[in-house]
């Protein structure tokens, strides 16, 4: 069986706390063996809502009837989630140099490998 994931994130790469740097980063992971049903879910919920097919679900810039009527169809098929949280406050340095391919490239790798061995609870320094 094969598994499907989706990844997104919110914040940003940068430490300059005072000038708007974000003081987290969170990468959201979602997956799933059957990609068709969760296509298909996805599309009757555009279809309800008379949103265009083509429309990507974009939590922050939804309304709260589409984001309802998303998690609705999430709710009927079968997915995991994972969810990796980072105070970019308690790095330690060498995180802080990081360029920004190279830091979400980390962080998503902390988060694939914690979710293939089955990690659950605290993480590494700055993380959880």
């Amino acid at each position: 069986m094969r598994a499907y994931g989706f990844v997104d994130w919110a914040g940003n790469a940068g430490f300059k706390f005072a000038e708007g740097s974000s003081s987290h980063l969170a990468l959201a992971l979602v997956s799933t063996d059957d990609y068709d049903e969760l296509r298909q879910a996805l599309r009757k919920a555009r279809a309800r809502l008379g949103l265009p097919k083509e429309l990507e679900f974009h939590f922050a810039h939804n309304a709260d009837l589409v984001r309802a009527a998303f998690f609705s169809s999430l709710s009927r098929i079968i997915w995991a989630g994972a969810v990796l949280l980072v105070d970019k406050r308690a790095l330690p340095a060498k995180h802080t140099r990081m360029r920004a391919p190279v830091f979400y490239s980390f962080f998503l790798e902390c988060l694939l490998t914690r979710v293939a061995r089955g990690v659950e609870g605290p993480s590494p320094r700055g993380t959880r």
